[in-house]
C-alpha cells in the first residue's frame, strides 16, 4: 500500500553541492527501506521524494534539517484482509508463514480447522479433499489478531480459500 508521510532528515553541510537531490534520494531509501515501524508497518521501498517542504538549520550543530514529504510502499497487518504467504516451517502446533517476506504470521492448530498434521511427511492434510500444506507452499491466510512489539509485527493467521 502506498503512503505519502513528512517527515524530518538530517543533513551535513558538506553535502548541499550540485548532488544534493540525489543525496538526499538515497539517503532518505538507507533510513526508511527495510524499517518497520507501528504506524506504516514494514517499509518495503521508498517510491518517490515528493517535495522539499521546508529547511532549518540546527540550534545545537552545522546540521540542517530537511522537512520532505515522501511516498513509501508498506506493508501493514489488516484484520480479515486476505493475503498470499509463503509457508516457512511446519510443526505440531501449527504453522509459521511470511507475507512478502517480512510479515511473520503464525497459524496455529486451533486455526486449522479441517486439517491434520501427517508426521510422516511433515504436511497438513485437509480432511475433506485432498489439498495439502507443506514447507515452502504458497497459501492464501488472513489475519485475526496481531501485536507489535520490538520493532516488528507478530500476527495470527487462519487459512482462507
Amino acid at each position: 500500500m502506498d503512503t505519502t508521510i513528512t517527515t524530518t532528515i538530517s543533513v551535513k553541510p558538506d553535502k548541499l553541492n550540485k548532488n544534493f537531490i540525489n543525496y538526499l534520494k538515497t539517503r532518505v531509501v538507507d533510513l526508511f527501506t527495510d524499517k518497520c515501524s507501528e504506524d506504516y508497518g514494514y517499509i518495503t521501498n521508498v517510491k518517490k521524494l515528493n517535495k522539499i517542504i521546508d529547511t532549518n538549520i540546527s540550534p545545537t550543530s552545522s546540521d540542517i534539517y530537511v522537512i520532505i514529504s515522501i511516498t513509501i510502499c508498506c506493508l501493514k497487518p489488516k484484520i480479515d484482509k486476505k493475503y498470499t504467504a509463503k509457508v516457512c516451517m511446519i510443526f505440531s502446533r501449527g504453522i509459521f508463514a511470511k507475507i512478502e517476506e517480512k510479515l511473520k504470521v503464525l497459524i496455529p492448530m486451533s486455526s486449522l480447522d479441517n486439517y491434520v498434521l501427517n508426521e510422516d511427511t511433515n504436511q497438513f492434510e485437509n480432511k475433506t479433499n485432498c489439498n495439502t500444506i507443506k514447507t515452502n507452499d504458497d497459501i492464501n491466510i488472513s489475519i485475526y489478531d496481531y501485536e507489535y512489539s520490538n520493532g516488528n509485527f507478530n500476527c495470527l493467521g487462519r487459512v482462507v480459500v
